[in-house]
């Protein structure tokens, strides 16, 4: 008794304490259980004090620290598991990974069975290969190359784009889209903006070709075919073969030589007027027309003195035609022309 309590204690005192099999023939010799209780060398191995078993099964155990070499365990249900390293084999489809201050949308990380992750911020050292994206912040790269499409609200490239085309708008192709549609593209064919169906669009081509409403530059040469208005142009000699202007107007020109095959240039009212010698014939501007110097013969050479004159004599709303300076000239009839 102990204190007027039943008690009992079962001790073995020795340096080793074992329990082993009966030996007999046929059986092998087995020590599943061991105790040590002072060091001891065991084939040339030091065994410290402990208890030792060869195979353990532990229906229902509570362990408070266990130091494990090496573990099998078939299932396991772990409620804080904390390791230096974990290896594991692959999740079964239906399970993830996660931090444990997971909030989806909003915090920590998350990776599942199928392939998708959500995550916080990421740091990508090597190559990283898209199909397909959307970036809703800004976009920053050195360089890269995207084999799917690419979208981003914003972004900046510091390196090379590389690209097999470009389209926006209603564009898929190096075509004009359908109807009324718009945008741009450009690929290794050319240019192309907006739509010739709307009026506004603009063209290049990869052999330097350039199409754009009312005008066009192909090889080398430049087709106008509406201009509302040209501030100043300089057009080399030659330049211009022929022209066919419909209406005209010119507010300043000058004109070195003009040379008019019919009588009329938009509205000129031309006419004839026979001067004799020494005679001077005046001719009035007509409902506010000015006269061109345009008369035949231009100058008369006096038969006597050898005189040449010039009978065309230019005012402010007349013109006089005079051989004044000519007495013996014969009579002579005269062309003349006013705007």
């Amino acid at each position: 008794a102990n204190n007027a309590t039943p008690s009992s204690t079962f001790a073995v005192r020795a340096d080793t304490f074992y329990i082993t099999n009966p030996a007999g023939p046929g059986v092998a010799p087995s020590m599943p259980f061991v105790v040590v209780t002072t060091p001891t060398t065991i084939n040339g191995q030091t065994v410290p004090v402990g208890v030792y078993m060869n195979a353990a099964f532990i229906q229902n155990g509570t362990i408070t620290s266990a130091q494990i070499g090496i573990a099998s365990i078939d299932d396991a249900n772990i409620a804080n598991l904390n390791v230096a390293k974990l290896l594991a084999g692959s999740l079964a489809v239906g399970q993830y990974i996660q931090s444990s201050n997971y909030v989806a949308g909003s915090a920590g990380w998350r990776i599942n069975a199928d392939g998708s992750a959500e995550l916080s911020n990421v740091t990508v050292r090597g190559a990283v290969y898209a199909s397909s994206g959307t970036f809703a912040g800004v976009l920053q790269a050195a360089t890269g190359s995207f084999a799917g499409a690419l979208q981003a609200a914003t972004g900046s490239f510091s390196g090379a784009i590389t690209a097999s085309s470009f389209a926006t708008g209603s564009y898929t192709g190096y075509a004009w889209p359908a109807g009324t549609g718009t945008g741009a593209y450009l690929d290794g064919n050319g240019l192309l903006l907006g739509n010739p169906s709307t009026g506004q669009y603009f063209q290049l081509t990869q052999a330097g070709q350039l199409y754009a409403p009312g005008m066009s530059i192909s090889g080398g040469v430049l087709t106008i075919s509406q201009a509302n208005v040209i501030g100043s142009a300089q057009i080399q000699a030659g330049a211009i073969q022929s022209a066919n202007i419909g209406a005209l107007q010119v507010q300043t020109a000058n004109i070195a030589d003009l040379n008019v095959n019919g009588q009329k240039i938009g509205g000129v009212v031309s006419g004839s007027v026979s001067v004799s010698p020494s005679a001077s014939v005046q001719i009035n501007t007509i409902a506010g027309r000015y006269p061109i110097a345009i008369t035949n013969p231009a100058t008369i050479t006096d038969s006597a003195t050898g005189v040449t004159i010039t009978p065309l004599q230019i005012y402010v709303g007349y013109f006089i035609i005079s051989l004044s300076g000519a007495p013996n000239a014969p009579t002579t009839t005269f062309n003349y022309a006013y705007l």
